[in-house]
């Protein structure tokens, strides 16, 4: 009753020393899997596109021009965005 949909498969193959396969393990894409079933995927998809790689691209170019472009303030923001979010909605 459900319409066909794509999902990603990922193989990981494990070799010895001498090239020799010694495991092979297959991992599935869960979350395509869980939206489709309860009918979500469209709107997951809608919302990644519309919501959230605009402000994806707004951010980076923000990050990007205030010229403090470095791993340790890319973690720093990291931890605290989400932080001061909770704070703001009264979470934390």
């Amino acid at each position: 009753f459900l319409p066909g949909f794509d999902f990603h498969v990922l193989v990981f193959t494990y070799y010895n020393d001498r090239n020799e396969v010694t495991a092979v393990d297959v991992q599935y894409d869960q979350l395509s899997f869980f939206l489709h079933c309860f009918g979500l995927a469209q709107l997951h998809a809608w919302f990644v596109e519309q919501v959230m790689t605009p402000l994806t691209i707004v951010w980076a170019k923000a990050y990007h021009n205030s010229g403090l472009v470095n791993p340790f303030t890319f973690m720093l923001q990291l931890v605290l965005f989400p932080v001061l979010l909770m704070y703001y909605w009264g979470i934390l």
